[in-house]
């Protein structure tokens, strides 16, 4: 190894893809599942309206308490930030980082569970409603917290470790949008696990079920790293903690964080609207509920809106990867703008400046709101991912972990924000703040964004030419550009 570090590798190297990639991401459930399904546990308290949660909980599951279990997710998910970029930025820190948020899962969706197993076994009320049932499922709450950020901050080193140059996107949009399909499925539970209050208990049974799959998928098969490096980026960040140890002594991490404006601006935009986005969401029965719309309803509207995000940030990543290449910003903006105009949208179908219900400015029927949340799905799918892979170009060389694990720690901050501002604020307000924030978002990233790629890159491989990796079975060589 040259002095150039993490930026050089030697001539005619081979990048050979581990078949085994997608086990890693998505086949065998290690990460993806997990990532699901801490988004699941997260929302669980929140998918249904209060009197159904109160005739399981009692009277003590009051709206105060939904929001404060709601809340354990973006205040764990703030203080647990330094821990998971410490450990995601080590030697073998990605396997750490994803095995950290399995445990974390598995024990949280269990702890809160047990008073709900013993009310189920014994017949006794009281131990699903008494104060120590309540500590569980605080408890419970927190430990999936916690996962957030080892989750979501591993999204791009997960991409970057495993996957090949012209799949990185795509890989780090299915990483990304599986914490999404997780906040998808919740939606679902008035409609197919809670379809009376006694059956309250299967969501928790089907959270525990989804904690055991990546669990065992890890016991079986979890390597910290393919056999091969996939790319030039991959073998960078392969050296990159000895290299990154030494900038962090040199005082050079912390200079690049806040010398790149670009950076900072997306960070700020990225996880401010993906922190509003996700309080504003999770409030969907709380806005339209009172205006007689039943939870089932609300439910399919908010199951629509997820599956919308999910399916469109993955097409939206392997477009990026195959046919508009280096356009990341391009359909950074196309997402906010898209994204603002279906919100507004949103906003004036309901009373608002003046008008009130049952009146509002544009009319309204169920479908037509269920069409614009699909929609504000669909252009926040493109958002998010692409933000993620940007993110993680512009602060190279330091280890992607750090960037993506920024962005989860300003989103969890303002999702607390948003969360918090529920309890002093209607639906209207709401509203309004989230058309606003949209706006400040898109303004920002058109103006104070501008798209650099720095991570290394294979010459070979350039889209230009045509030419695709090929698998283990049939490895080619790649080069790697110099210093």
């Amino acid at each position: 190894m040259d002095a150039a570090g993490s930026d050089s590798c030697p001539r005619g190297r081979q990048y050979v893809l581990d078949p085994r990639r997608w086990l890693v991401l998505r086949g065998g459930g290690s990460f993806s599942v997990c990532n699901l399904n801490q988004c699941y546990c997260n929302m669980t308290f929140s998918s249904l309206q209060q009197d159904t949660m109160q005739a399981y909980f009692g009277t003590a599951m009051d709206k105060a308490t939904t929001d404060m279990l709601m809340n354990w997710g973006p205040v764990f998910g703030t203080l647990c930030f330094p821990a998971a970029v410490h450990v995601s930025s080590r030697p073998g820190g990605l396997r750490k980082a994803i095995w950290s948020g399995i445990l974390l899962t598995f024990f949280g969706a269990a702890v809160r569970l047990f008073p709900i197993l013993m009310r189920e076994l014994s017949g006794n009320k009281g131990a699903a409603q008494c104060t120590w049932a309540f500590a569980c499922y605080h408890v419970g709450q927190i430990l999936v917290a916690a996962a957030g950020p080892f989750n979501m901050g591993a999204v791009t080193l997960l991409s970057v470790v495993w996957f090949a140059e012209s799949e990185r996107t795509t890989a780090t949009a299915i990483a990304q949008v599986s914490n999404g399909m997780g906040g998808t499925l919740v939606y679902l539970n008035p409609l197919w696990l809670v379809t009376s209050r006694a059956s309250i208990p299967n969501m928790f049974y089907f959270s525990l079920g989804l904690a055991i799959i990546p669990l065992l998928s890890a016991l079986l098969f979890l390597p910290s790293r393919p056999q091969h490096f996939p790319s030039a980026a991959a073998m960078a960040t392969a050296i990159a903690p000895r290299a990154e140890a030494q900038r962090e002594r040199e005082g050079g991490q912390c200079h690049r964080l806040f010398a790149n404006r670009s950076f900072i601006v997306l960070i700020m935009a990225a996880g401010f609207f993906e922190g509003i986005t996700i309080g504003w969401t999770s409030l969907l029965q709380t806005m339209l509920g009172p205006l007689g719309i039943h939870e089932t309803v609300v439910g399919w509207m908010g199951f629509a809106n997820g599956l919308a995000s999910n399916v469109a940030g993955i097409a939206a990543a392997s477009a990026i990867d195959t046919c508009f290449r280096r356009r990341l910003k391009a359909g950074i903006v196309i997402g906010a703008f898209g994204n603002l105009t279906c919100v507004a949208l949103f906003m004036v179908s309901l009373p608002c400046c003046g008008v009130r219900a049952p009146r509002s400015i544009v009319p309204h029927a169920d479908w037509t709101l269920a069409a614009a949340l699909t929609f504000a799905g669909v252009f926040q799918g493109i958002f998010e991912p692409l933000c993620y892979e940007l993110a993680a170009e512009l602060l190279y060389p330091t280890k992607e972990s750090t960037s993506a694990g920024l962005l989860v720690l300003v989103l969890n901050i303002f999702a607390g924000c948003m969360m918090s501002a529920n309890t002093v604020l209607d639906a209207t307000n709401m509203n309004y703040i989230m058309t606003l924030s949209v706006l400040i978002v898109f303004l920002a990233i058109l103006f104070g964004v501008q798209e650099e790629f720095r991570r290394p890159q294979n010459f070979a491989s350039d889209a230009a030419d045509g030419v695709q990796p090929h698998s283990a079975a049939e490895p080619t060589a790649w080069l790697c550009p110099r210093a």
